[in-house]
């Protein structure tokens, strides 16, 4: 797994940035402001792939976190960003929505897994969350994506 981008942010991560940190910019361009967050792990035996526009705050915020757990605990950046995207990816309120959807068209049956609110909607061995734009933007400074 290519780690490059993630390196680049890391201090930023253990120094507690948060989405929208200056020290998170990737780019601007006038009003529109892209962020770096820890979400560009891809699981290559995905049976399943689950596609979102682009990370709210709320999702990156919680992939940040993770991802400086993680370090902090001595994960390798490979480690850090696999597990904080299996955390972050369709996380806070959504991921209610989300699993009761999965529930009701039968894939808990199809995968033979059980979707719960509280945990990832499709198990990191079986699936692969993926957003169109793997990075949170805002315009102004408010989050377009969430």
């Amino acid at each position: 797994m290519d780690t490059q981008i993630f390196d680049q942010y890391a201090s930023a991560i253990r120094a507690a940035a948060s989405p929208g940190d200056p020290s998170l910019r990737m780019a601007a361009e006038g009003q529109i402001e892209i962020f770096y967050a820890p979400f560009e792990a891809v699981n290559s035996q995905a049976k399943l792939v689950l596609v979102g526009i682009t990370p709210g705050r709320v999702q990156a915020a919680n992939a940040l976190a993770e991802a400086r757990r993680q370090l902090a605990a001595g994960a390798t950046s490979g480690e850090a960003m696999r597990k904080a995207k299996e955390v972050g990816a369709f996380s806070g309120p959504m991921r209610a929505n989300l699993t009761a959807m999965l529930d009701h068209i039968g894939l808990d049956r199809w995968l033979g897994a059980y979707f719960s609110p509280s945990r990832p909607p499709i198990s990191a061995e079986r699936g692969q969350r993926f957003r169109r734009r793997r990075t949170p933007f805002q315009r102004n400074a408010d989050s377009v994506s969430n």
